[in-house]
C-alpha cells in the first residue's frame, strides 16, 4: 500500500512541475499564472488517479 501512496504523489508533483514549466516556457503567463494552473491541473487529476491506483491495488491483491 505505501507503493501506491507514494506512487499517487510522485504522479501529482511531476503534473504540477511540468505542467508549470510547459506553461510558463511556451505561454505568455508569468510563473505565478503558470503554477496556478499547474495546481488546478493536479487537482483535477488527483480523484480519478486515486480511483484508478486504488483499482489497481485491490486487483494485484486478488492475484496473489
Amino acid at each position: 500500500m505505501r507503493i501506491v501512496v507514494i506512487g499517487y504523489a510522485v504522479i501529482l508533483l511531476l503534473n504540477f512541475f511540468f505542467n508549470t514549466i510547459g506553461n510558463a516556457v511556451l505561454g505568455p503567463e508569468t510563473f505565478k499564472e503558470a503554477a496556478a494552473e499547474g495546481l488546478n491541473s493536479s487537482i483535477k487529476i488527483s480523484v480519478p488517479l486515486a480511483i484508478v491506483l486504488s483499482v489497481g491495488y485491490l486487483y494485484s491483491l486478488t492475484l496473489d
